[in-house]
Formats: C-alpha cells, structure tokens, sequence
C-alpha cells in the first residue's frame, strides 16, 4: 500500500517539478501551490538541488547565495538535513534572514529607529496631556490641571526619585507615599491615587528615556551609535536600542524599500530568494520580496522569487495567506494535486474539505486500503470520553493498549486536562495579560513547541524546569544546560562544583524550588559563571525571588492598581505554588517527551508533520472567544450563504484550513469524536463523512 506510482504519474510530477526549474532558469518569479502532503518541502528541496547542479560555479565565484526562509526553527532544521552540506545555500527563518540582510546598514537603521522612537514620544506625550478616552481622562485629569510650571517642577523631582520610587513600587500605598517625606507635599493630590500616580510617573519616565536616547543618538555618543536586534525578547527596548520580533519586519521594509543602494546589493547577493510555507509570512516580507523583485526587473538584474506552499494550511492571523498575489505581482502560478502521504479515503476527504480549485488526489495506484470514522458524544465528561475513545481506538487499529497513537485535541483546556497540566493553564488563561491582551497568544506563548515563540513568562518557567529536570536526571550534559560562556571560561572544578551545589537544589513546588535555587546564586554572588548562569535562565537582571514576582506582576498582571496589587501578587504565588510535577507534565507536552502511550498534540502543532493513525477530537467552540465555530462550519458546507457578514466569512474560512490540516495528518486511518450534539447541523457533516455513530461512554 502507498508503494505503486504509475508511469504517467511519475511523469506528470516530473513536469510540475520541471516547471519550477524552468522559472529558476528564466528568472521567472513564481508561486508553488501544493496541498497537504502533495511534497512541498521536497519540491523545494529539489530546486535548490537544481540550483546546486546548474548554477554552483557562477554562484560560488560571483560570492552569491541562494537564500530560503521558513517559519520556524523546527523548519530550518528540517530543510538543511534534507539537503546536505552546501555554501551557496542559506537556510534560516524570516528573522534570522531579514537581520543578516540590514544589520550592517547602521546608519539607515539609526534613522528608522528614531523616527520609531520619535513617534512613541509622541503617542506618549498625546496620552499623557491629550487623550480623552474614558480611562486616561480620569488618571491624568490632576496633572493635566498642574500649570506647564508645576509640571516642569513636578517632572524634575520625580526624575530625582526615581530610584526611590521603584524601591517601593511593590510597596503598600501608606509606605508607597512616605518615602517620598516632603519632597511632593505641593503635589498630594497628584498621590492621593497612588495607582494613577504610578502610571503618570511610568509614562514621565518613559518620555525622559525616550528623550535622553534621541539626544544620545544626535551626539553620537557611545552606546547609541548603533541598534540591534533581541530575538529573544517579545516587546522593544526603544531607549537602550534594542528592537524585537514584530519590530524587525518592520525596520527591514523601512531599510530596503526606501533605499535602492541596499535593494542592489540583496539583489546581487541573493539572486534566488525562496519561501517555505508562504502561507505563513508575513505581508512586510512579502512586500520587501515584490520591492527587489521589482528593482531587479527596472535595473535589468537576475532575481527569482520562489514561493512554495499553500493558501488552504493559512492557519495564523499574522499570515499573507490569500492576499499574496496582491501583494506580490506577476507571479506564475504552479499547482501541484497529488497527494505522497495519505490513502485515498483521507485524501478524499481533505481535497473536499479544501473545496478549490485544487483538487487532490492520491499519486499511489494502491492508495486504498485507510478508514475514516466520525463519532460524537453529549457526555458532560469530556476527559472522560475522550480517553474512553483513545482505548477503543487503540483496541481496534493495535489489539492493545500499549502503541503510541497521536490525538489531536482542539482546545487548550482540554488538552491541558489531558496532558496534566490544567490548573497551570488556567492561571495563566485567568491572568489579565492572557484574559485582555493577548488572549489570541495563549495558544502560542504557552503551548508552542517552538521555544522562541512562548511568552516572556512562560520562558523562564521553561528554563526553570529544564533545569530542574536536567539536575535530577542521572546523566547530566554540561554542553546542554550551561551557557556557552560559563562553558568556556569555567574551569573543570568550578564546572563539577557548580552542577554538585545546582544539584543539591530542591522543592515540591516551583516557589520552593526559585527559594533554594536564589539561596545558592547568592551565597555565589562574586561568581561570574554563576550570575552568567542566572541570566541565562532568567533573560534579565533578576537577583531575587522578589524581583521575579515583581517581573512576572508586571509582565502578567500590567494594569495592577493599589487595590488589588496584593491580590494579584497572591496569584502570582499560587501560580508558583502548583506542584512541580504539574510543569513537568507541561514540559512534557512542549518538548514531546512523554514516555505515554498517548501523544497529546494541538491542531496548530501538528502542521507539517504526519502520524499512521491519528484520532480528533472536536468540539463546537474552539476557546471561550470562539463560540460555535465549528458548527458554524458544518452549517456552511452545505449552505454557503448561512454566512453574510465578512469578519463571520473570514473566521470560517480560517477554521475550515485548520480542519483541513488536523485532518491531513493522517496517513492510513482517521477517527473523528466531536464532543457535542451534532443534530443541527448533521447534515454537514455527512456531506463529508458518510457514516456518523453515537459514542457511548459505557
């Protein structure tokens, strides 16, 4: 089964690959579009093999490169096992690449990042004296009511105490009030609201930062003279110059697209710039692609922009999706319908999931032989019914229990009950951050099995019970868990003795465990291996079980006000209190490595990757923001106009490509438990899977 391809198969594959080469010979720009498990990466990896063979000589003495860029690390890493040791190949994600490519431009650097600093200064000073949203009306009303000679006299004084005033920022308001003495007594009403207060004198501070780094930056004084990029951070350092994640996409477009100089020198260094998983870029880089590609076509300049992936497995806000074409011109179109990876009753399924214009089909003669089977349940019990079902389904497919078989579980609730980590979830989906910020991040900062996407917070919970684990196990690898500096300029003792002291660290509980791990960093507090060690864990000067709830309040509960303060700091508390087997079951779950018979995964973690026997469990609302978004879906099959309003189109449209990629999955059987009624919309679901039984629990 899935061995026999017929000869004109294996010709018309041979075709749709020769039409790609053809556009890399030509220097015709291009975009690949090919379903799930249709063999993009293959498709990609085979035209960098062609590039190898046909080009190397001219690439290699002209000092060029052929460039790819993907999504993730996972992805990289993927693609450069597949091809093998080259030079004139550079493999990185979207990050990595775009900072190669203007890290050298300084000076045009310097001029985006101002204008970023200059018009954050602006949006501060408008919130500062000028907006009238409700909010910020009532918590800047008494100083916007100071004359501009009090607010200079005030401005002045707590510049003066700043140091004062972070001391005791965690401090009751009574305390709060009294370290600053008499220093403000024209100024009690501005403290009357000790939290209002620290919000005018956070955003007081932040102007004078931002002020001081344009100066800096005017006088070319040290330290200023440059900008640089921290993957590892989420949010941007403005002042000490320092940009993040989002930040950089936007610096690249400003850099190249403003500058023709740079446009010439990326054209003539990376003729052939190739995209894994288009879907999933974002627009700022497709715009930096059209813009070389359109300077190299007005400047009469080889360039190939190859695009390799699938509008249909667009399953992340952020991706170009289906606007690529607009963005991105005069591409030439190449579709690819067969299917390498699955038996033809799933294929089946998924190519009339995708309902396009691209449709699949098995390449394999013998692709029958897989099974598809829809279950559903009202059981209240979701835990309980969803791991009755995986033992039905491991009985029938193994005759045991005892195979690994991969489970595809919708929600993170769920999946957090599942896996063992439910009441870590919760806190965390409960905290103000992940409740109003960023509800639509908790997925990928805390679920993410690609460690630069999880959140500030959750990164350090990682680190912490990486280390835990490491220190525990009975082979402890130097080279994994210290840092490259400690590694280096430690001695073989101070090595031995730090693992021997980081060892003897203990606790039942994360809380219990920072408590013992700070007492050992500070009775080594002279060691600069050891507080290279700490930041490596901690991303930042943290020196204190203190100041890392400070940080993690600040991070996770950034609207705390004096009246709650205490409260959220308790929950702060109670989320370090969990017993630390709960992290490690979550630690389990991001790294894969449980040693369970079930392997727990996201519908958003599985893409790209496939299993022989996959089970999905379903359900209508996918999150408590989401609400009835699958039987929504399953209304829409059968009745288009059931949904009018565009944001309603565009939520279906993204549900229906992720059902379409936790379905492709699947390599040989499928099982599907949806965990709700299904009679209203029955019939849509049956115009997919022909057969539907009642799942009993019993």
């Amino acid at each position: 089964m899935l061995s026999e391809i017929s000869v004109e198969n294996k010709n018309e594959e041979y075709e749709i690959q020769n039409q790609i080469n053809s556009c890399l010979r030509k220097t015709k720009s291009f975009v690949f579009n090919a379903g799930a498990g249709a063999g993009k990466t293959f498709a990609l990896i085979s035209a960098i093999k062609y590039l190898i063979n046909s080009k190397h000589d001219f690439l290699n003495y002209h000092s060029r490169k052929v460039m790819c860029i993907t999504y993730t690390n996972i992805a990289v890493k993927e693609i450069l096992e597949r091809l093998g040791s080259t030079e004139i190949v550079k493999v990185s994600t979207i990050h990595e690449s775009m900072w190669r490519i203007i890290k050298d431009y300084q000076e045009e650097l310097l001029i985006v990042h101002t204008k970023k600093i200059e018009n954050e200064l602006e949006s501060l000073k408008y919130t500062l004296d000028i907006d009238n949203d409700e909010g910020n009306s009532r918590v800047f009303s008494k100083y916007r009511k100071l004359d501009n000679l009090n607010k200079e006299e005030f401005n002045e004084i707590i510049k003066q105490k700043k140091e004062i005033f972070y001391n005791n920022y965690r401090k009751d308001s009574a305390t709060f009030r009294a370290s600053f003495d008499d220093s403000l007594r024209e100024f009690r009403d501005l403290l009357s609201n000790v939290s209002d207060f620290k919000k005018i004198v956070k955003i007081i501070y932040k102007i004078d930062q931002y002020n001081n780094a344009l100066e800096c930056i005017r006088n070319k004084e040290d330290g200023y003279k440059y900008v640089r990029y921290e993957s590892k951070y989420n949010s941007d350092i403005l002042h000490r110059m320092i940009f993040s994640h989002d930040t950089l996409l936007e610096y690249a477009y400003e850099v190249i697209s403003s500058n023709d100089f740079i446009k010439q020198v990326v054209v003539d260094s990376y003729p052939y710039f190739l995209v894994d998983e288009y879907q999933d870029t974002d627009p700022c880089v497709v715009k930096i692609i059209s813009c070389l590609n359109d300077f190299s076509n007005e400047n009469n300049r080889d360039f190939v922009a190859g695009y390799f992936g699938d509008n249909a497995q667009n399953i992340y806000d952020s991706g170009v999706g289906d606007d690529l074409q607009s963005l991105h011109k005069d591409l030439l179109k190449i579709d690819k319908g067969f299917n390498r990876r699955s038996c033809r009753e799933v294929v089946n399924l998924v190519s009339n999931i995708r309902n396009d214009d691209l449709k699949q089909r098995s390449i394999y003669s013998d692709s029958e032989g897989g099974s598809i089977e829809f279950y559903y349940s009202k059981c209240i019990n979701k835990k309980e019914v969803t791991f009755n079902f995986i033992r039905k389904v491991q009985e029938e497919l193994y005759g045991t229990l005892n195979t690994r078989i991969n489970c595809l579980v919708l929600t993170n609730k769920l999946i957090s009950e599942l896996s063992g980590f439910d009441r870590l979830y919760a806190m965390f989906s409960n905290t103000d951050f992940y409740r109003n910020v960023r509800f639509d991040s908790l997925n990928t900062e805390l679920m993410s099995r690609d460690y630069d996407k999880l959140g500030n917070v959750v990164k350090i919970i990682y680190n912490l019970v990486n280390v835990n684990l490491y220190f525990r196990s009975a082979k402890i690898s130097v080279s994994k868990i210290f840092p490259k500096d400690v590694i280096e300029k430690a001695s073989y003792k101070e090595i031995l003795d730090m693992v021997s002291e980081i060892s003897s660290v203990s606790g039942e509980t994360l809380y219990e465990y920072l408590g013992d791990l700070f007492n050992v960093f500070n009775m080594n507090s002279n060691s600069t291996h050891y507080s290279c060690f700490k930041k490596y864990i901690f991303n930042s000067d943290i020196s204190s079980v203190e100041d890392l709830l400070s940080y993690f309040l600040d991070e996770l509960y950034p609207s705390s006000t004096e009246n709650d303060v205490e409260d959220k700091m308790s929950r702060i508390i109670e989320l370090l209190n969990i017993d630390l087997k709960e992290y490690c079951n979550w630690f389990d779950f991001i790294t894969e490595n449980s040693n369970d018979n079930i392997l727990f995964h996201t519908y958003h973690g599985t893409k790209g990757r496939e299993f022989d026997n996959v089970i999905l469990v379903m359900q209508n609302d996918f999150g408590v923001r989401q609400r009835n978004v699958f039987s929504n879906y399953f209304h829409s099959v059968i009745n288009e106009k059931h949904l009018v309003d565009e944001n309603d189109l565009k939520r279906n449209n993204s549900i229906k490509n992720l059902f379409y990629v936790a379905c492709s999955r699947s390599i040989l059987n499928l099982r599907v438990l949806y965990l709700d009624d299904i009679e209203p919309f029955r019939e849509g679901i049956e115009s997919l899977f022909s057969t539907i039984s009642y799942f009993d629990v019993e």
